[in-house]
């Protein structure tokens, strides 16, 4: 029933109110120029600029890797310049190097300077905005905030892909190149939403080089990073893994596949706000994400399962473990929204999102090759070793948690309650 009103309910409810609502739209805008980007750059470099499929693959693969080392910087700067400025700074970056893509032509290396450019403007936007989010919100509101950004992100997403559809039905070099100028057109109004937020003051730079680059020898923070990590090995094992096990080895269906993943997209947009209420608190983030490590390692057993039965029941059984999966999902983001601000440093929020965002960030670079590696030279037992290595991440995230919410207490000089703290399992 809570769903059935939340649905009848105006988008103004899922926008918010105050800063919040800010936040959200703006989220909103820029997810339907990626969602136009993201499916139609391919068909516009390689049939408007003649660029070969491997020239294309090779300089969005060098762009992901520009953008992961540019995020601990850019947060960074983020704190001494001001998160929100930073934010509107990339944004418009970002339109201005979306236009000059449409000037590269066929050089290969113009083509790769423009995308690591904005590659780096897109991870500096995405710290810097986590960044504007701890500033601007209470750390009560910091959560539920993310998880609305992240459901009218998806639901943006959906919007651009269909409108890129319209352009590749058309064919034609304008209507390739209007997908890029559209998304230049979101990426400033986006911005232009953002300088509606209160200005956020930034870290003076004397007190910032003092303890210069403090957020990488936090291990005890870089170990949740990488615990919270395993979420984005989960999201590959369902977009690329799903995929390829229904068609090479299952019965079900081959559209089946690529049905359950707009399940799963739908479903994160409906549910994402409500699963990331039981992260309010460090107790909720901490019980999230356990539950989210075993509910990964649950659905890749079912996935096995669905190799060895007829059609209809491994149709059954792909939904069951697609459902699954996505719950653990919605719950891991949720307790990595918490963790990720409850555990950083309050004046360098950017900072400490950089590096949370290198150390999730490298297993969703790496997920993809390895997934599809695993499928192939593992086959069933891949999705037994990815079930694994979530009983894995849930037995050791007590001890994880334990010993980084310690660090900060001592960092901060406050006691704490280490008995409240669940005990390492085993």
């Amino acid at each position: 029933m809570d769903l059935v009103n939340r649905v009848r309910r105006s988008p103004a409810a899922l926008l918010g109110t105050g800063p919040s609502r800010l936040l959200v739209s703006a989220s909103l805008a820029g997810s339907i120029g990626l969602g136009m980007y993201g499916s139609g750059s391919l068909l516009f470099f390689t049939r408007v600029q003649h660029l070969s499929i491997a020239q294309v693959g090779s300089g969005l693969s060098i762009a992901a890797v520009v953008a992961l080392l540019v995020g601990i910087p850019a947060g960074r700067a983020a704190d001494v310049v001001g998160a929100r400025r930073m934010v509107v700074g990339a944004g418009l970056l970002q339109a201005v190097l979306l236009c000059a893509a449409l000037t590269t032509g066929s050089s290969y290396p113009l083509y790769l300077v423009v995308m690591c450019l904005l590659g780096a403007a897109k991870q500096a936007e995405q710290v810097a905005r986590g960044a504007v989010v701890a500033t601007v919100c209470t750390a009560d509101e910091r959560v539920e905030v993310q998880a609305r950004m992240r459901s009218v992100f998806n639901i943006g997403v959906t919007v651009g892909i269909l409108l890129a559809g319209a352009a590749t039905a058309w064919d034609t070099r304008a209507a390739y190149a209007g997908l890029m100028v559209a998304n230049a057109v979101t990426a400033v109004c986006a911005a232009g939403i953002i300088m509606r937020l209160p200005a956020t003051a930034g870290r003076p730079r004397g007190a910032a080089s003092g303890d210069r680059w403090e957020a990488l020898r936090d291990y005890p923070y870089l170990a949740v990073a990488v615990l919270c990590g395993f979420v984005a090995i989960a999201d590959a094992a369902l977009t690329v893994g799903l995929p390829l096990w229904v068609v090479d080895y299952t019965s079900a269906p081959r559209p089946v596949g690529v049905w359950l993943l707009a399940v799963n997209t739908v479903l994160i947009s409906l549910f994402q706000v409500w699963a990331s209420r039981g992260a309010k608190t460090a107790e909720g983030a901490r019980r999230l994400l356990r539950r989210s490590c075993a509910a990964t390692a649950a659905a890749c057993f079912v996935f096995v399962f669905a190799a060895w039965v007829p059609a209809v029941p491994a149709v059954l059984a792909l939904v069951v473990a697609v459902g699954v999966l996505t719950l653990g999902e919605l719950w891991g983001s949720a307790a990595a929204w918490f963790l990720r601000y409850s555990l950083a440093k309050e004046g360098a929020q950017g900072e400490y999102g950089g590096v949370f965002g290198l150390a999730t960030g490298i297993p969703a670079m790496l997920g993809p090759g390895m997934v599809t590696f695993m499928m192939t030279e593992w086959r069933g037992w891949s999705w037994v070793a990815v079930g694994v290595l979530g009983l894995l991440a849930a037995a050791v995230s007590p001890s994880v948690l334990r010993r980084a919410e310690t660090a900060k207490a001592v960092r901060e000089r406050v006691p704490v309650d280490v008995a409240a703290v669940p005990a390492a399992a085993g």
